[in-house]
């Protein structure tokens, strides 16, 4: 769900929740029932408010990826991960400037690994949704960077190109 989604929510429960409590008349049922469950409302606008802090507090330091409006947090990748992602990183293509179906599954891999340690929520079809032509080399640069395996400066080429 989209943070602007759930502020939605959180903003129409928070206009429910300041209604007056006592019953309705008969013929407003909706109204009296959404009365009855002021506890409930309330409970679900708390879950609402910490999912919003949740997603706006990553758990690891990072570095800054911008995409659209949202910023990423970009992890170094523990032990565990980066054991597992090492080959998908050393097997990725990049030299020729396109990326075949199969490295773009790798990219995916590799990116989702890193972000998941900071969101995770995040599968692998929402990283498919952030990362595309534009910003993938940004994402890895981060993630390489920020895991100790290579700093690159600005514009020069990954490994491989």
């Amino acid at each position: 769900m989209k943070r602007e989604d759930l502020q939605e929510i959180l903003d129409l429960l928070n206009a429910i929740q300041s209604m007056p409590r006592e019953p309705a008349a008969e013929s407003l049922d909706g109204i009296y029932a959404v009365r009855l469950n002021a506890t409930t409302i309330v409970a679900l606008a708390e879950k609402v408010k910490a999912a919003l802090v949740e997603e706006d507090e990553p758990e690891f330091d990072g570095v800054a990826v911008r995409v659209g409006r949202t910023v990423y947090s970009v992890p170094a990748m523990n032990i565990k991960r980066l054991k597992k992602m090492l080959p998908e990183i050393n097997d990725l293509k990049l030299a020729s400037g396109t990326l075949t179906n199969e490295d773009q599954d790798r990219l995916v891999r590799i990116v989702h690994s890193a972000l998941s340690r900071n969101y995770p929520k995040m599968t692998k079809d929402d990283v498919e949704d952030i990362v595309d032509m534009g910003n993938f080399r940004t994402f890895l640069q981060a993630i390489m960077g920020v895991s100790g395996l290579k700093q690159y400066a600005p514009g020069e080429k990954l490994a491989g190109e």
